[in-house]
């Protein structure tokens, strides 16, 4: 499946980044080895497009210290309508508060 076209522009016009090809090869292993509603914890999701492409089932949590990355991740799942918990944290630092 191709996630070129799917992504489109953001509300100020610019193109959102489609995946690359690792992403969409992560994506196929996921779907296929994890049942669908798992819990997902992505540790360093600068802008979420790695979750973003993953079945909606997928309970996701992303993670990264970077608060500009984290916040154009927020973007791309509001502007396709996704949900997901976003952390700023440091993975060094962050303590898991969510049962698993």
């Amino acid at each position: 499946m191709k996630y070129g076209k799917q992504f489109g522009k953001n509300k100020k016009n610019k193109m959102i980044n489609c995946p690359f090809e690792h992403q969409q090869d992560l994506k196929t292993i996921i779907d296929e080895y994890l049942e669908v509603s798992s819990k997902i914890i992505e540790i360093g999701c600068g802008t979420g497009l790695t979750s973003l492409i993953l079945d909606d089932n997928f309970d996701k949590t992303l993670l990264d210290k970077d608060e500009r990355a984290l916040s154009l991740a927020k973007n791309s799942f509001d502007l396709k309508d996704k949900h997901a918990t976003f952390i700023n944290s440091d993975i060094f630092i962050w303590t898991l508060k969510i049962k698993i």
